[in-house]
């Protein structure tokens, strides 16, 4: 039987929707004092969400673009991590990694936890840790969607590839009996910077801004009693650190198209297929499409709707941060926006936020952390009025599902279809010219300051006062006006 496939899309560079040239680089990886490759190091490319690992001989595949210089990562336990400039006309990279030193050991098995910064050895139960540098360069809207795929026993999905499509986390698969209707949830806690925060105010994070990300298992997130016990998500932010002024800015611009045109049956196909299922029904001839009809669905073909609405978009980003500050008081102060347009209709995602801090050591005992923070987000689409906003999914069944021989419009004019998929009787591109919108727009104050105190008479003992604030507004509208279509 013939299937009707949907379509998945991807964001990709400029250069690289255009062209879609790719390469495939290999290798093999050896590790400094080793006789035999190393098997199971991983390898990424700088930049993106392509990984891979080497294999029981210590070799890899990857592929990578062929138009422009890519740097990809190389990483193993007990060896210092690797950054490696591929030029356009390589396509084989041997990697020799370094032994780490106990400098460097320790260093990477300081995670942090509810506790405070902790060596992993000496950790009980499960923590696993990203540093937000290893995904700040990625062109996702929210950082659950740049932690997509890469941290072990953590499920992170995202609902599609609309723009501002929500982002779910889940930690070793956690399950509710109740289905929701005791208020019970199978989402983890989420804490930034010491204070209880929503899956919102994790997804409107900038990965520029923040430091790292753990994920508290088991044991570890005891410390936050029943409310952790589907996990803690643990969100660390930047701050200043001594030294001169430093400000680093990243910019990104490109385009999201579709990688392969999706392949769906034709007029004449989807006749046929309709055909064999009266022949093995029984139903009237009358009924079934003749010889003639196939002739001409053959020999004159309709434009599908896919064809004629789809649209690539632009996607931008650009972040900026400056730190810097003297041994008793240092500062950070970074912002970024993100603007993501979608390819059906008008669609698009705006968000903006500015995040701020201070350290202050007031004492060789006492240090003062303040911080003010603000967000801001746009969504504005104009699809359907019942249509679920994160798939958009009868504009999806329409523009697929909609047989080859009727056409989007007739003489110019929107042509009245009722089809079998709900909601019947519309037409997508009348819809869109209607100036039907919907937009919700928000935005949110946060104040977060703590005093710390380290007594230095008795190692190990901190006392620590905090206070947060949040303020928050927003605006939701919908218009939705009559629109004339023709049968």
């Amino acid at each position: 039987m013939r299937k009707i496939f949907l379509f998945f899309t991807v964001l990709i560079g400029f250069a690289v929707a255009a062209q879609a040239q790719v390469r495939t680089i290999t290798g093999t990886v050896t590790g400094e004092g080793e006789t035999d490759p190393i098997i199971g190091a991983t390898i990424t490319v700088k930049g993106s969400t392509i990984a891979t690992s080497t294999d029981v001989n210590g070799k890899y595949t990857i592929k990578v673009t062929s138009l422009q210089n890519v740097v990809i990562g190389v990483k193993y336990i007990g060896f210092q991590y690797q950054e490696i400039t591929v030029k356009p006309d390589q396509n084989v990279v041997d990697v020799r990694l370094p032994k780490a030193s106990a400098k460097d050991l320790a260093e990477v098995a300081v995670v942090a936890t509810g506790y405070g910064n902790t060596l992993k050895s000496k950790l009980l139960g499960s923590v696993a840790e990203i540093k937000a540098a290893d995904v700040e360069d990625l062109p996702v809207a929210n950082l659950g969607t740049a932690l997509k795929d890469r941290m072990p026993g953590i499920a992170i999905s995202v609902q599609s590839g609309k723009p501002g499509s929500p982002t779910t986390i889940a930690i070793r698969n956690p399950t509710n009996i109740s289905g929701g209707l005791l208020g019970l949830t199978t989402n983890p806690l989420y804490v930034i910077d010491g204070l209880i925060a929503t899956i919102d105010d994790f997804n409107n994070l900038d990965a520029s801004l923040v430091e790292s990300v753990s994920f508290l298992k088991d044991s570890q997130a005891a410390i936050y009693g029943a409310a952790g016990d589907k996990g803690v998500v643990l969100v660390v932010t930047k701050k200043g650190k001594p030294g001169k002024a430093k400000i680093n800015y990243t910019g990104y611009f490109g385009t999201s198209t579709n990688a392969v045109r999706p392949k769906v049956m034709s007029a004449v196909q989807l006749a046929q297929l309709l055909n064999d299922n009266f022949d093995l029904n029984n139903t009237a001839y009358s009924s079934r499409f003749s010889q003639a009809d196939l002739d001409y669905l053959a020999t004159n073909p309709v434009q599908d709707w896919y064809s004629q609405m789809w649209h690539s978009s632009i996607t931008n980003r650009h972040t900026i941060n400056v730190s810097g500050g003297t041994e008793k008081v240092t500062f950070f102060g970074g912002g970024s926006y993100y603007d993501e347009g979608g390819n059906y209709g008008s669609v698009s995602i705006k968000k903006y936020s500015i995040r701020s801090g201070m350290t202050a050591k007031v004492t060789d005992d006492l240090t003062a952390y303040v911080s003010l923070n603000t967000n801001y987000s746009n969504d504005f689409r104009n699809f359907f009025k019942t249509s679920t906003i994160g798939t958009e999914d009868i504009t999806t069944r329409a523009v697929f599902l909609t047989p080859g021989w009727v056409p989007l419009t007739i003489n110019g004019n929107p042509n009245d279809w009722t089809g079998p998929n709900a909601p019947g009787e519309w037409n997508p591109l009348a819809l869109f010219n209607s100036g039907d919108y919907e937009t919700n727009q928000s935005q949110i104050i946060k104040l977060n300051s703590n005093l710390e105190y380290r007594p230095a008479l008795i190692k190990g003992l901190t006392s620590k006062v905090q206070f947060g604030k949040t303020n928050g507004a927003g605006t939701f509208r919908q218009y939705w006006p009559p629109y004339t279509d023709y049968t």
